[in-house]
């Protein structure tokens, strides 16, 4: 995640955020939707990294999905988001973000 600290202008304080978010605890499962909000604004390949990294941890579903539903465009993203096991009440958001990865490939509903 260190790359996250360069080149964006939320670059310098969206790592040092998600690591005290990680500390917390799904307490601050909202804080963290709203960080990944802010970046979606300037959707990048960085920031893709670490939502489906966040994803992948387990720690917060709701704002990588949602930071991804708005942001990923590729077939690896699509792929690695397929693969992301997600609770039980993250499954509708996981749908809705690989429904609309799939729109903006061009992939329909498959």
């Amino acid at each position: 995640m260190s790359d996250v600290n360069k080149g964006a202008p939320e670059g310098p304080y969206f790592k040092s955020a998600l690591d005290r978010y990680e500390r917390i605890g799904s307490a601050a499962d909202d804080a963290v939707g709203l960080l990944f909000s802010h970046v979606s604004k300037n959707c990048s390949s960085q920031f893709d990294a670490v939502a489906l990294k966040t994803l992948n941890d387990g720690q917060f579903s709701t704002g990588p999905l949602a930071y991804l539903q708005r942001c990923a465009s590729s077939n690896e993203m699509l792929h690695a988001i397929e693969q992301a096991s997600v609770p039980a009440t993250a499954v509708a958001s996981k749908n809705m973000a690989l429904l609309e990865i799939r729109r903006r490939l061009g992939n329909g509903g498959k």
